[in-house]
């Protein structure tokens, strides 16, 4: 059995290939973007997450599933005091991130913040 450093470095080096296919993803933790408009997608992760994960009663705050079109936007906002991954994402603890998809494709990998431990992004041209 993997111990759960090795897993979330593990976790942590799969999000970083996947964000090479999908395509530049910009992060926002430095407060610059707040005036920016809201992003299609929001998804927040609030403070205790982690620690609502390890009991077994954290909600889900993230689909199992995601369908967007080429050019809308995603925002996560982890307010939680440890990462999270969302398939070809990272969201460090206390960090935002906004991306603009690209790219189109199937993006499927591992989700921390959902109870099946998987998510599926589809990236469709129209």
């Amino acid at each position: 059995m993997i111990d759960r450093r090795l897993r979330a470095m593990l976790m942590f080096v799969a999000a970083l290939l996947s964000l090479a296919m999908v395509g530049s993803c910009a992060d926002s933790s430095d407060n610059s973007n707040d005036a920016m408009p809201p992003a299609d997608y929001n998804y927040l992760i609030p403070a205790g997450y982690g620690e609502l994960l390890e009991t077994g009663e954290a909600p889900e705050v993230f689909p199992a599933s995601l369908d967007v079109v080429l050019g809308e936007e995603i925002e996560i906002v982890n307010e939680d005091d440890r990462g999270h991954v969302i398939g070809p994402f990272y969201v460090g603890a206390n960090e935002r991130i906004r991306h603009t998809f690209s790219v189109p494709g199937i993006y499927s990998g591992s989700c921390s913040v959902h109870e099946s431990g998987q998510v599926v992004l589809t990236v469709h041209e129209t």
